[in-house]
């Protein structure tokens, strides 16, 4: 008579594997320069989707052709870059967000923003 035996292991999952992914919210204004045609200001806002911590706001000037990247610093160290460009029609662009933490992508955001008239 043959018996057979089956032994399963089992891993327990690491707490980071419980932990919810980087998710960005990110809130992206972006105004055309009355005095200076041609040329905008885009901010985000940016906070961690898991728990609504501020992270950053990166800021940056451009010009309505060109599509631009800025990048700054988090106060833990990692890195937030807005890109946004180039302005359609004069009205909208596309932008992206991308959180970096050890030259790692962990979270990304995109979307579309319309200008607004600057005072």
């Amino acid at each position: 008579m043959r018996a057979a035996v089956a032994l399963v292991l089992t891993t327990p999952l690491s707490s980071a594997a419980d932990a919810d992914p980087p998710v960005l919210q990110a809130e992206v204004s972006m105004a055309a320069l009355v005095e200076k045609p041609g040329l905008y200001e885009a901010i985000a806002v940016v906070h961690d989707g898991r728990d609504g911590r501020f992270l950053a706001a990166p800021f940056m000037r451009f010009r309505e052709s060109e599509t631009t990247t800025v990048s700054v610093k988090t106060e833990s160290g990692d890195s937030l870059a807005l890109t946004v460009g180039p302005v359609i029609r004069g009205h909208r662009a596309h932008w992206l967000v991308v959180w970096r933490s050890n030259g790692e992508v962990v979270a990304r955001a995109s979307g579309t923003v319309r200008s607004e008239t600057a005072n």
